[in-house]
């Protein structure tokens, strides 16, 4: 899993390259999770766009 440092929410990842139960493998910047992303700053929005 990737990290990735928002201003607002400090629990978000990418989690590409993770194994499934089948063993394939997740696609970078396809599949995100998070706590929360209500009340994330503009910047934080602008960093998601251009990260995926």
């Amino acid at each position: 899993m990737n990290n990735l440092t928002l201003l607002k929410e400090y629990n978000f990842r990418d989690l590409g390259n993770h194994l499934t139960q089948t063993g394939q493998k997740i696609k970078p910047k396809t599949l995100f999770r998070s706590s929360k992303l209500f009340g994330i700053s503009k910047i934080d929005v602008d960093l998601l766009q251009s990260y995926g």
